[in-house]
C-alpha cells in the first residue's frame, strides 16, 4: 500500500526529466522530509483534532492506549524513516557538492558520472538496510502485516488507467507551473532556494505535494485505531522513504544513461 503510494515521486521526476532537468530527481529525495512531519505530525494531530470536535471520547481513548502501549514499534518507525532522511541527505550531497537547506549556491549542478554512482549507492545502502529491519519486524511480529483491513480497496482496470493518465498530467502540469515561477518569481525565489530554483521547487514543494496520497493513507490507519493499521500509518513515512531512495536510483541511472547518448540535463 505504502509503496504504490510513491508513484507521483516517480512520474513527477520523469516529467522534469522529459523537460530536461535533472532537478527532478529532488522530488523523491525531499518527500523523505515531507513524510516525516506529515505522517507523524499533521496526520496524528488531524486525526486526534477530529475526534475532539465530534466528541468521540472512547475512540481518542483507545487511540491513545495504542500510542502508548506500541511505543516500541513508533520509535522503530521514526527512527528508520530518520534514517532514510540522512541516507537521502547523504545521496543528495554526494550528487550536487551541495545540500538542499539554505539554498543551492550560484555554482550547484549534478556531479560527474563517479558522484553520480556513488550516490546511487549510498541509496541502495539505505534500502538494504531498511529491508533487513523490515524483514526482522516481519519475522518477529507477523500480525502486524496479516491483518491490515482491506475492504476498501477493490481492484479496477478503469480507475487504474485513469489515475495513471491524471497523474501523468498532472506532473506536468506541476512542472510547467514549477517552470513559470523560475521566471517570474526569480528575484524572490532566489532569496529562499537559491540559484537552483527548479530544483528546491521540487525539494520542498513538488515533494509536499507527491506525499499527500502517504498523508491519506497515514489518516486512515490512525483512525482505524488498530495495531496492524497503526503500522501502515507508520509505514507511510518509513516504507515511502526507503521507495524514495530506490526512486532516486532510477532518476541517478536514467540521468546516466541520458548524459552516454549526449542528452544535458539542467538543475
Amino acid at each position: 500500500i505504502n509503496a504504490s503510494t510513491n508513484n507521483p515521486e516517480l512520474v513527477n521526476m520523469v516529467a522534469a526529466f522529459c523537460m530536461r532537468k535533472a532537478g527532478g530527481v529532488a522530488n523523491p529525495l525531499g518527500s523523505n522530509l515531507a513524510n516525516i512531519y506529515l505522517m507523524y505530525l499533521v496526520a496524528p494531530l488531524f486525526v486526534v483534532m477530529r475526534w475532539k470536535l465530534k466528541g468521540d471520547t472512547e475512540r481518542l481513548q483507545r487511540f491513545k492506549e495504542l500510542i502508548r502501549t506500541e511505543r516500541k514499534l513508533i520509535y522503530q518507525h521514526l527512527g528508520m524513516a530518520f534514517l532514510m532522511f540522512a541516507f537521502s541527505i547523504a545521496g543528495f550531497w554526494v550528487l550536487t557538492a551541495s545540500h538542499p537547506f539554505g539554498g543551492l549556491t550560484e555554482g550547484v549542478q549534478i556531479q560527474p558520472g563517479s558522484f553520480l554512482i556513488a550516490a546511487a549507492v549510498i541509496c541502495v545502502i539505505g534500502i538494504v538496510a531498511f529491508q533487513y529491519w523490515n524483514k526482522r519486524l516481519q519475522e518477529r511480529d507477523p500480525e502486524l502485516f496479516e491483518a491490515i483491513d482491506d475492504e476498501e480497496h477493490t481492484e479496477s482496470w478503469g480507475q487504474f488507467i485513469g489515475g495513471t493518465i491524471g497523474l501523468v498530467l498532472s506532473s506536468f502540469a506541476v512542472n510547467w507551473l514549477f517552470l513559470a515561477w523560475t521566471e517570474i518569481y526569480q528575484a524572490h525565489l532566489t532569496v529562499v532556494l537559491g540559484a537552483a530554483i527548479f530544483t528546491g521547487l521540487h525539494y520542498f514543494v513538488g515533494a509536499l505535494i507527491t506525499s499527500l496520497p502517504e498523508m491519506n493513507v497515514a489518516v486512515e490507519g490512525y483512525s482505524k485505531a488498530t495495531r496492524a493499521d497503526l503500522n501502515t500509518a507508520l509505514s507511510a513515512a518509513s516504507v515511502s522513504n526507503m521507495t524514495n531512495l530506490a526512486i532516486a536510483v532510477l532518476g541517478i541511472l536514467m540521468i546516466i544513461v541520458l548524459r552516454a547518448v549526449g542528452v544535458e540535463l539542467g538543475l
